[in-house]
């Protein structure tokens, strides 16, 4: 039978510089998560927040008026659409990717980590387009009924 374990031929301590590469290696790749985490239940909340805000000017103005304008009332409930597809892009941010992995293979753990992360990352990009176009819908809503 062969022993398959490697043999360890030296040890030396680390330099100071290996070790402060080594920290804000494992700072950078803890706080990414945390990041992203955060960020996007800020925006849920923003956009939350935007859906009760749009309702409310829209009964200011008087809906009334704005349904008797030359567009569709349906185009009135375009930007809350957006605002909640904009959440569930969010929420898939903020939920955990459960991925299985080996742990004796440091370099897979590093790629589905940066697939992970480029995941989530194009998650907030769909968040973020579909909140921008929620906020141009409110401003045509609001330039048409107001014109």
């Amino acid at each position: 039978m062969v022993n398959d374990k490697p043999k360890v031929v030296s040890v030396s301590p680390l330099s100071s510089s290996e070790e402060e590469y080594i920290t804000a290696a494992e700072n950078q790749a803890g706080k990414s998560f945390d990041v992203l985490r955060t960020f996007a239940s800020i925006m849920i909340s923003v956009q939350s927040g935007f859906i009760a805000v749009y309702f409310a000017i829209l009964k200011f103005i008087g809906i009334g008026a704005a349904i008797g304008t030359s567009f569709l009332p349906s185009v009135l409930i375009l930007p809350p659409v957006f605002f909640v597809i904009g959440i569930v892009f969010f929420i898939f941010v903020a939920l955990p990717i459960l991925e299985k992995m080996r742990l004796d293979q440091p370099d897979k753990i590093v790629e589905k980590w940066n697939e992970v992360l480029k995941i989530k990352f194009y998650f907030i990009i769909a968040g973020l387009v579909s909140f921008f176009i929620a906020l141009g819908g409110i401003m045509f809503v609001g330039m048409s009924v107001l014109a």
